[in-house]
Order: C-alpha cells, then sequence, then structure tokens
C-alpha cells in the first residue's frame, strides 16, 4: 500500500515555506521532492522572472489521500488527494507570479499531455491557468518517462 506523507516548515532565513512530500510504500520511506514555492513580497526578497512548467503525474494512485504525520506519529486524512495538493501547490505558485512570468502546464499517467501551452501570467492568464489546473483528474497508470521526457 502507498501512502502520501506532507511535512511543512519555514525557513527562519528566508521565511519562506517549504513542503516535503514523501511517499510510503510497504513501510519503506522514499523522499520523492520538495517544493519551495516562489518567492513572496512578505519575505522581503524580490521576486524573479521566469517561466515555470508544471510537470503533474495524474495517475490513479494520485487519487490516494494524502495523509499528514502528526508529532505523535500519527497518520492524519483531511480529505484531500495527493493530486489535489500538487493542485493547490501549482495554483499558490501560478498566484505569486505577475504579467513578466510564464506557465505552462504538462500532466502524465500513461502518456503526456500538454494540457497549458505557455501562458502569460496577466490577471487573464492566471485565472486560466489555475482553471486548467483545477481541471486536472486521476487518469490511469504512471508513466514517469513520459514526464520527463
Amino acid at each position: 500500500m502507498s501512502k502520501a506523507c506532507i511535512r511543512g516548515h519555514t525557513s527562519p532565513a528566508t521565511k519562506i515555506f517549504i513542503m516535503d512530500l514523501g511517499f510510503v510504500k510497504d513501510g519503506d520511506s522514499t523522499l520523492m521532492f520538495t517544493l519551495t514555492p516562489p518567492q513572496t513580497k512578505d519575505a522581503g526578497i524580490e521576486v524573479s522572472k521566469g517561466c515555470y512548467c508544471f510537470v503533474i503525474d495524474v495517475s490513479g494512485s494520485m487519487n490516494t489521500p494524502a495523509e499528514v504525520t502528526t508529532d505523535d506519529g500519527d497518520r492524519v486524512s483531511h480529505g484531500w488527494s495527493q493530486l489535489d495538493i500538487s493542485k493547490h501547490a501549482c495554483n499558490t505558485i501560478v498566484s505569486s507570479l505577475d504579467e513578466n512570468d510564464y506557465v505552462a502546464v504538462i500532466t502524465y499517467s500513461d502518456s503526456a499531455k500538454v494540457i497549458l501551452e505557455w501562458s502569460r501570467c496577466d490577471a487573464g492568464g492566471k485565472l486560466h491557468a489555475m482553471a486548467t489546473i483545477d481541471s486536472m483528474r486521476p487518469e490511469r497508470s504512471t508513466n514517469l518517462m513520459a514526464g520527463l521526457g
């Protein structure tokens, strides 16, 4: 059985929130990635301009409940799936971008699909990007190489 484990902390140096998402399969813990959202105005760091391409796993396993591990080691689910957490993280990043930034979204399951071509992050572009991200649904199996290829 696979489960997600989400841990977060705020870096004292930068005051930027950092989220670690780990996956546990049959008792073996494997850290998948660390998500660090772009800088915010509150952090006192100038936001860098750029192009952000999200490559998101939409395989059926992403419908698994996302669980938080408490300080006591208990695993608690708040009703969100792993894909819900991924969508929220992407939308948080998109909302922090401005008209000089661009975003694209690629999903992968059995194969990879570009669901959002490069889009400028003006007000309309952000709304379109976030609606596209929100429309992602779990599909079939995982082909990681399709997402990376």
